[in-house]
């Protein structure tokens, strides 16, 4: 453990705890606001997705009204074309219309045309209508036709790149996706196969006479109607069971576009397809033909809506959980950082006043204690400070108690010593006095002892002298 903890025991040794919680703060911060980052750059490209693909919808309405007029027209023109009494005036009638729709749509172009790069594709559709519709009256029934089915197949490219410029065919939620490829995919699919059957149809009615391509034709057409009508069924039922409210919204459009593009499908067969003699009336079948996609278009319409009010949530959910997610991760920054600050006011304290009583007790203040306010580590050394000042305190005592006693031993020896050196003083008097009595003792001895030297020496010479005088005598 030493050993991996190491260099952080190394590092930590060296910065003060102002540093050391600057350090600490930085590797937490610093992945934190870097994930947060990444998350808010998320968020940002979902609402910036979403928002795009709002564009590709607002670029779709507009668009959606020729898509269902151009068929129209064909059904219709191709029905006038062989023989069928009636429709001149609905063609022209239907232009008007075509012609409003092509307004719109350049309105809408000249508004995301460069965004979503559709002014080329959209000029070039508008240039080959208006050729189809000087021509349209002077051609052949299957020329006319197969120029309209080619024109409407650009307009359902169009949108195609619509959705794939605006990224609606990469929708990350399952409810919208499936609104995405019914609009996209689907529902167009079954308009344009519904409304070439419907135009086919027409002609065979209004001829009286169906031939064997007619059938196989026919049969295809309407094989993909029906193919179509189920796919987009599955798809808005997965959608209805993700989003209870895409259901209330669609279901019951849905239903009627299942009941009348089913009807249709029946009707052809049974008045074209299977009839001995095709008695029906062309505008009748052409009739029941545009019931149908109209319903097919209602779903269109509504699926449209629905998709686009989706969006609007998804970029409001999106919206609120990125500020909802800045705000909590700023207050927890901010609570981190409070926290931390207190976590460092509190270390500083406890260090304060350590050092502090440590510097009481070092001057001799044996009554400084550490105030203890905390229950971790630094607690604990406060109250193992405490404890060694009162040990030390109790020390002191007894050193001092033992001071004090031996003090009053030393003033009882002095005492003692005192009165030694009195006596021994007084003993020193006693003896001087000896001495100095023995001295004189001594002078007097040693003046006496000359005295008796010179009375010795003069009785000497006094009986020298009465020696001579008794020699002179006995002479």
């Amino acid at each position: 453990m030493k050993k991996i903890f190491g260099p952080a025991v190394f590092l930590m040794n060296r910065l003060s705890y102002s540093r050391k919680m600057m350090v600490i703060s930085a590797i937490f911060i610093l992945p934190l606001l870097f994930t947060l980052h990444l998350l808010i750059s998320e968020m940002n490209d979902g609402i910036e997705l979403a928002e795009k693909e709002q564009l590709g919808v607002a670029y779709i309405q507009p668009l959606r009204q020729i898509m269902q007029h151009l068929p129209q027209h064909r059904g219709m023109t191709n029905a006038h074309l062989k023989g069928a009494e009636g429709f001149k005036a609905k063609i022209l009638g239907k232009r008007k219309l075509i012609t409003e729709d092509i307004r719109a749509i350049d309105a809408v172009d000249a508004r995301l045309g460069i965004l979503l790069d559709t002014s080329a594709r959209w000029n070039a559709i508008k240039k080959e209508w208006q050729a189809l519709q000087k021509d349209a009256f002077n051609l052949y029934a299957e020329e006319s036709f197969e120029r309209h089915s080619a024109l409407i197949s650009d307009v359902l490219a169009l949108v195609v790149h619509i959705a794939e410029q605006s990224k609606l065919i990469h929708d990350p939620d399952l409810d919208s996706f499936y609104l995405m490829d019914a609009i996209i995919n689907k529902l167009p699919q079954v308009t344009e196969n519904m409304g070439q059957a419907l135009g086919l149809g027409a002609g065979i009615a209004a001829n009286h006479n169906i031939t064997t391509s007619d059938i196989i034709r026919m049969t295809l057409l309407l094989g993909k109607v029906g193919a179509n009508l189920e796919a987009a069924m599955t798809g808005l039922q997965t959608a209805f069971d993700h989003s209870p409210q895409t259901r209330e919204a669609l279901e019951n459009a849905l239903n009627k576009a299942l009941s009348t593009g089913m009807g249709f499908i029946i009707l052809s067969r049974q008045k074209l397809m299977e009839a001995q003699t095709i008695t029906i009336d062309p505008s009748a079948y052409f009739s029941e033909g545009t019931a149908a996609i109209k319903a097919t278009y209602a779903l269109y319409d509504a699926t449209l809506i629905e998709l686009d009010a989706l969006l609007v949530v998804r970029i409001s959910d999106i919206t609120q959980r990125k500020y909802a997610t800045v705000a909590l991760v700023l207050a927890a920054l901010l609570l981190a950082v409070y926290l931390f600050g207190g976590f460092y006011q509190s270390v500083c304290r406890a260090i304060s006043n350590l050092k502090s009583s440590s510097n009481q007790l070092a001057e001799g203040v044996l009554t400084a204690r550490a105030t203890v306010e905390s229950h971790d580590e630094l607690g604990e050394v406060a109250t193992a400070f405490n404890g060694m000042a009162n040990h030390l305190r109790e020390i002191i005592n007894e050193v001092s108690t033992s001071a004090t006693q031996l003090a009053c031993a030393a003033m009882e020896m002095s005492a003692t010593a005192g009165e030694t050196s009195k006596g021994l003083g007084q003993q020193r008097d006693q003896t001087d006095q000896v001495a100095t009595a023995i001295t004189e003792m001594t002078a007097t001895v040693r003046e006496v002892a000359r005295n008796a030297e010179e009375a010795a020496v003069a009785a000497k010479r006094a009986d020298e002298e009465a020696s001579n005088e008794i020699g002179r005598a006995h002479v």
